[in-house]
């Protein structure tokens, strides 16, 4: 098949989900190996292909209507919180037609109650090979460093962590290999959720750090859905425990070394091209 992956970014980059890049790059690796024929484009569809749009949020809904039957909207975002009434009406538009793609069963679980056309497909976050690109460090001169676009709990986790002595560093609106080089200096990256954050744990800007063998403490709520093997390659605590945890990981280098190590088995576990030839094969069924 012949698919074009589009990223949808909208400015002001600062609020557009350029941490999807990891996903799509790993998603046309994935299609590639299958022997697909694969293109990436920023805001461009391809009228010959099968276009797999991501970031389909930020789509105004009169858009979903100029896109091919065949389009495939993979979800990213967290969503099984929501009643499907408080759902972007882009969403309701794309259910009458098009293909859903969602990382999370929870947020499935949603989608269906949208009556949407076709079946929602389970694609989950995985593992390519090309994910593995930080560069090499033999200084870690950061202690924690935590990024994203600012929020009162993080700006909150961020001064409970600074109280603790740590060399503790913020970053926002860096992307790419400046954003890499800071990540691959620090021992332990911590993830507080965003703004708009649901009951989801954020695998999918968490699963990159795991990829490349860091260290995550992140935060979790009584109602958060998390995978199961997550929970061996994250070091989760309550909010109010976040900096007890991070201190404790960095007096022991030996436990911090096992999360690294846990982190980077249990992503390479989850080889991308296994989902979407069972997506593809759902697509072509009858």
């Amino acid at each position: 098949m012949r698919f074009n992956l589009v990223h949808v970014l909208l400015a002001p980059p600062l609020h557009t989900p350029m941490g999807y890049r990891e996903v799509i790059d790993t998603l046309a690796w994935g299609l590639q190996e299958l022997g697909h024929d694969v293109t990436v484009n920023v805001n461009g569809i391809e009228p010959n292909r099968t276009n797999i749009i991501v970031g389909g949020q930020l789509l105004r809904p009169e858009w979903i209507d100029h896109l091919a039957d065949d389009t495939i909207i993979y979800n990213l975002e967290q969503i099984a919180h929501l009643p499907p009434e408080k759902l972007n009406q882009s969403y309701h538009r794309a259910a009458r037609r098009l293909q859903f793609w969602d990382y999370n069963q929870g947020n499935i679980q949603i989608l269906r109650q949208l009556h949407p056309l076709r079946p929602p497909i389970h694609v989950p976050i995985g593992w390519a090979p090309i994910l593995r690109r930080m560069p090499a460090t033999a200084v870690q001169d950061i202690d924690l460093l935590m990024y994203g676009v600012p929020s009162i709990p993080r700006l909150r986790a961020l001064s409970s962590l600074s109280a603790i002595g740590a060399a503790t560093a913020f970053l926002c609106g860096l992307y790419g290999e400046a954003r890499d080089s800071l990540i691959a200096r620090a021992k332990i990256i911590v993830n507080v959720k965003g703004v708009h954050a649901g009951n989801v744990f954020e695998v999918v800007r968490v699963s990159y750090l795991m990829a490349n063998g860091k260290a995550v403490v992140s935060d979790i709520y009584p109602d958060t859905i998390v995978e199961p093997d997550m929970r061996e390659a994250v070091a989760f605590a309550p909010f109010d425990q976040l900096a007890d945890t991070c201190a404790q990981l960095l007096r022991d280098e030996d436990a911090r070394r096992r999360l690294e190590n846990a982190g980077a088995r249990i992503m390479q576990a989850r080889d991308i091209r296994e989902p979407l030839l069972r997506a593809i094969a759902a697509l072509t069924s009858p």
